[in-house]
């Protein structure tokens, strides 16, 4: 095992709730779109209730929205976009963030980064409906790139042991 090289993986799209809400609205879709059809041939006594003009037309629309928007999040979980590493190697003195993008020229993105050019570790947390917990790594240039995104970790305290490790690991000081 080598002590000079450590490796986090960072999770992408292929998230269970990602799976949830894209089989949730393809569902939601095709019925819209059933309906809207389905109103307009009167085939069921339920859709006595709803005209064809404009009811029916606006729920086919819907529903091609909603089927569309589902294609959208079935091809980000199928080439899991945001998934990749961070890679800090001490033998080197050099850092590797790499991320999967979209499908193009960019697919691929990689930083490299000088252990010279950091200046610390950067926790953040926000404790609201929507708690956000991130870890960022501090530039020279006064920029700063998320190392974890929020999720990845269950607990603040575990967010902590790795960021502590981490400084340690970099020698650079942790911001709060």
């Amino acid at each position: 095992m080598n002590f000079n090289i450590r490796r986090y993986k960072v999770e992408g799209t292929r998230k269970l709730s990602n799976y949830f809400w894209a089989i949730l609205i393809l569902a939601g879709s095709i019925g819209f779109v059933l309906i809207g059809f389905l109103s307009y041939f009167r085939q069921f006594t339920i859709m006595n209730f709803i005209s064809f003009f404009p009811q029916g037309i606006i729920m086919i629309f819907y529903g091609i929205i909603g089927i569309l928007f589902s294609l959208y999040l079935w091809l980000i979980i199928l080439w899991n976009i945001g998934s990749g590493f961070n890679e800090f190697n001490k033998s080197t003195k050099m850092i590797r963030i790499f991320r999967w993008g979209f499908p193009g020229k960019s697919r691929r993105i990689n930083l490299y980064f000088k252990f010279s050019e950091i200046t610390g570790i950067r926790l953040e947390q926000k404790i609201g409906l929507n708690r956000i917990q991130s870890l960022y790594l501090q530039i020279k240039n006064k920029s700063e790139i998320p190392l974890i995104k929020l999720g990845s970790i269950s607990t603040y305290a575990l967010l902590e042991k790795q960021a502590a490790d981490l400084a340690k690991f970099l020698n650079v000081t942790i911001t709060i």
